[in-house]
């Protein structure tokens, strides 16, 4: 990521940070081209635990929607960064699935592109599944490395900005 709030930073851009653990997601990075900012507050995620999948890709659904409103130029990108587990629903009793499968058919609705970035060992069906849903990339790198991520992520934005300017 602070590979990409650097070239972000070069090229103007801007990037966002949502995390999702505990029963909810959480926006810790506000949008910012900022490399200092983007490095606090990636020193502080939590990993591990239980993973609401469905509240984080609502809450960077929804943050982008809005930036998006302020900068009609912008090409947002919500990159998903998953192992493929989800196991905790918006709303208690709720189901996982069709809760994900709700926001991703607000996804589509919307100006937001979408990659997913697949970091189980050997590929998960959840993850395929959102791809699918959301209309967006898939991608499972043969090995997890912060050069594969940063390749992949780059490539989608320059192939949604390049679409956006045809």
């Amino acid at each position: 990521v602070l590979a990409l709030l650097k070239d972000a930073y070069q090229r103007r851009d801007r990037v966002s940070l949502v995390t999702y653990s505990g029963r909810s997601a959480e926006l810790v990075l506000p949008f910012t081209s900022s490399v200092e900012a983007a490095k606090h507050y990636l020193e502080n995620v939590p990993f591990g635990g239980t993973t609401p999948m469905a509240s984080g890709m609502l809450v960077g659904l929804d943050t982008l929607i809005r930036e998006v409103k302020k900068e009609p130029s912008a090409v947002p990108i919500m990159v998903i960064v998953t192992d493929g587990t989800a196991n905790v629903p918006l709303h208690l009793g709720g189901s996982i699935k069709r809760e994900i499968l709700k926001v991703c058919s607000r996804r589509v609705g919307s100006k937001v592109n979408a990659l997913i970035v697949d970091i189980s060992e050997n590929g998960s069906d959840l993850a395929m599944g959102i791809s699918g849903a959301c209309g967006g990339r898939y991608y499972h790198p043969r090995s997890l490395s912060k050069e594969a991520l940063y390749s992949a992520i780059k490539k989608e934005r320059d192939d949604k900005a390049s679409q956006k300017a045809n």
